[in-house]
């Protein structure tokens, strides 16, 4: 039993293809047997029109007004969590798990080695590979 709101938070769990993204949402429905809510996942085709999201972001979408297709009813109002854009919000600072990287870029300086920025690049390409 899915519940269709004006507004709904959301997982990108696929890529872009043809404007359109699948966004998987969570949502808490009650068992009236059990008298308990329980998780439920539903899978949306969400319209993206300017191709901004990448998988693992969360968005918050929006109800259109009218179907844009036979499987499109919502479209993406803004990226609300972009993935591996860790920011902590008391310094403001990008973090890479509980360091930040700054301080990660200083401890390789000091040790001799590549800065960590210089590393990931490294990691990124290998792995396109």
């Amino acid at each position: 039993m899915s519940v269709r709101s004006q507004l709904m938070l959301g997982k990108v769990i696929t890529a872009a293809v043809n404007n359109s993204v699948k966004v998987q949402v969570t949502q808490y429905v009650l068992n009236k047997h059990l008298m308990c809510h329980f998780k439920e996942r539903t899978d949306y085709e969400v319209l993206d029109e300017k191709l901004r999201t990448k998988l693992g972001d969360w968005v918050l979408l929006e109800k259109l007004p009218e179907k844009h297709s036979l499987t499109i009813d919502y479209k993406v109002k803004d990226i609300v969590w972009m993935m591996g854009n860790i920011i902590d919000p008391i310094t403001g600072k990008k973090c890479v798990k509980t360091d930040f990287e700054e301080d990660l870029d200083r401890e390789a300086e000091l040790m001799g080695g590549k800065p960590f920025h210089q590393r990931l690049a490294e990691f990124r390409a290998k792995k396109a590979e």
